[in-house]
């Protein structure tokens, strides 16, 4: 018994060691992320429709940079907020007031400049209220703001500052100084991340270069249209939308999901009009797509395969260019003809957790080539070749349907809202001030709201595909909806696979596709794609995230581990 006692206790230990490594990578990201914190009052980035920006100087005041940084504001006639390090206030306090006499704002960014996620709360009061009474001996009134060294937070910094009733200012715009970059290319890195009421992080001892940087950002966002305010300025911006906006909300079921329409917004009227026109345009959509109700485009093709060519409508064509897309991107893993398997494989409406003769399914196989649909842009049809081919939108028609409502909700005015159906939606702006937060189901949760990781996203897209949306268990394998084209059968790669990108048609595709190519061939297929990010949900339970999404994404705790 000893030997089977010491194996279940290195196996205990093993899975409590990957839980704890899996913590300790979602618990870096929280730390050093420049744009997010887990409680608390902070600041990011401002929602705004105005072109106003905040620029920000760390780690200051120095005699000999901090001179030529206010020079070059000086010159365009910009105001900005210095994050001043207490010590340096005390060997430089003519440059510090300096920096007040030009008008500028002034800020507190430690004594020391520290790593405060390794100090006690009454070492991190100690530097902050120190470099606050030097503050306020060279002149500072009203509130004075915090921003974290290093951008290091985690429990005790935010817990401290909601005690002292002190914001935290953190910032999304940073052109990453410290790989000493050259001015060209901070500048262009800055002018690629900068948006309406962004905070674009600097140092003003940060040497010559940066100096060059801020005046050719300067210039160009001048040329933009764009204007410049202190955080205090564009803080007020956020408080006085906050007051007097509220979270409004309808939903109902189309294309088979609930559609969900939210809005953080001062005019319920304006939401409820706007929402209106997306809920009727999802039913013209549904009305052209779906292959079980008369007269649909979709049904009119698969009841035509191999007999004649049909009308369609120019959004369904669409719609099938945006799946041969994904289709050749996966190697033809995404296949929109899948349906032919349809009736085989009852997971829609008519679910029957049935598994159906493997030899019907072989038989049925090489019905399944979107390279055999045909589309003709200049007569306007469709056409299937083979009798028994059927076409299902299933798998990016709802991503369609959120780009359209996309445009729709954006045309009457909406600034900050999110559209969800089923495993698809898309966010717009911010909610109360800040990106909206989404959680991530995790895949072996008993309760549909159980997440495993959050992710916080502004303008963009996000959608899962997961084998428990629509799934049956039979003797220990699960069973579900999504069917690789190639094998017939269910994939078996993967758990779950979430996609980020600009596009909810891309998104809605790729995630299916993804999961049906497994792990390894998906991220390499999303690392080849621009703007496109993915967290993926191995049948190991492994947990893959993509670079740029690793800042942003937060994991709760491991996904829980069951057939």
């Amino acid at each position: 018994m000893q030997p089977m006692l010491r194996r279940a206790t290195i196996a205990r230990i093993a899975v409590a060691l990957v839980v704890i490594a899996a913590a300790a990578l979602g618990l870096r990201e929280v730390v050093n992320s420049s744009t997010y914190q887990l409680f608390g009052d902070y600041v990011a980035r401002v929602d705004t429709p105005e072109k106003v920006v905040a620029l920000t100087f760390d780690d200051g005041p120095s005699p000999h940079y901090t001179p030529m940084v206010l020079d070059v504001l000086d010159r365009y006639h910009v105001k900005g907020t210095f994050f001043m390090m207490g010590r340096n206030v005390e060997r430089f306090p003519q440059v510090a007031r300096e920096v007040l006499n030009r008008g500028h704002e002034v800020g507190n960014h430690s004594y020391s400049h520290p790593k405060l996620i390794w100090m006690s709360p009454r070492r991190v009061r100690e530097e902050i209220e120190r470099t606050d009474a030097l503050l306020r001996g060279i002149g500072v009134s009203g509130d004075i703001h915090f921003r974290p060294p290093h951008a290091s937070k985690f429990i005790v910094l935010p817990y401290v500052l909601t005690r002292m009733h002190k914001l935290s200012v953190l910032g999304d715009v940073d052109p990453e100084e410290w790989k000493r970059r050259p001015a060209a290319v901070m500048t262009a890195s800055i002018l690629r991340q900068v948006r309406p009421g962004s905070i674009i992080g600097l140092h003003d001892p940060g040497g010559m270069e940066t100096v060059r940087t801020l005046e050719d950002v300067l210039a160009a966002l001048v040329r933009q249209g764009y204007r410049f305010e202190t955080v205090s300025q564009l803080i007020r911006r956020r408080r006085t939308a906050a007051r007097s906006a509220t979270l409004v909300e309808r939903a109902r079921v189309s294309m088979g999901s609930e559609l969900r329409l939210t809005a953080w917004t001062d005019d319920e009227p304006l939401a409820s009009a706007a929402f209106d026109a997306v809920f009727a345009e999802f039913d013209r959509l549904e009305s052209l797509m779906s292959p079980w109700r008369e007269g649909s485009d979709v049904k009119r093709l698969n009841d035509a395969a191999g007999d004649h060519r049909v009308s369609v409508s120019p959004e369904v064509r669409e719609v099938i260019q945006a799946a041969r897309q994904i289709s050749e991107w996966t190697g033809g893993k995404f296949d929109i003809t899948i349906g032919a398997l349809s009736d085989l494989w009852r997971f829609d409406h008519d679910q029957d957790n049935r598994i159906p003769d493997r030899e019907q399914v072989r038989r049925r196989l090489p019905l399944i080539d979107y390279r055999a649909l045909e589309v003709n842009d200049e007569d306007g049809s469709a056409y299937l070749p083979r009798r028994g081919m059927r076409v299902t939108l299933g798998g990016i028609g709802k991503g369609y349907a959120i780009d359209r409502a996309i445009s729709i909700v954006r045309g009457r005015g909406l600034r900050d809202f999110m559209i969800q159906a089923g495993g698809v939606l898309y966010v717009a702006g911010t909610k109360a001030g800040r990106p909206w937060r989404l959680g991530i189901q995790d895949p072996r949760a008993q309760l549909e709201r159980d997440v495993f990781a959050t992710v916080d996203l502004s303008d963009s897209t996000f959608s899962t595909s997961g084998d428990y949306e629509r799934s049956f268990v039979r003797g220990g394998r699960r069973y579900h909806h999504i069917i690789d084209p190639s094998t017939g059968e269910p994939s078996q790669g993967c758990r779950s696979v979430t996609i980020a990108t600009t596009s909810a048609a891309l998104a809605d595709g790729l995630s299916t596709g993804v999961f049906l190519l497994g792990p390894a061939d998906g991220l390499a297929l999303v690392r080849r794609i621009p703007n496109v990010e993915a967290v993926i949900v191995t049948s190991k339970n492994e947990v893959l995230v993509t670079p740029r999404l690793k800042e942003r994404l937060t994991l709760v705790r491991a996904p829980t581990d069951a057939p």
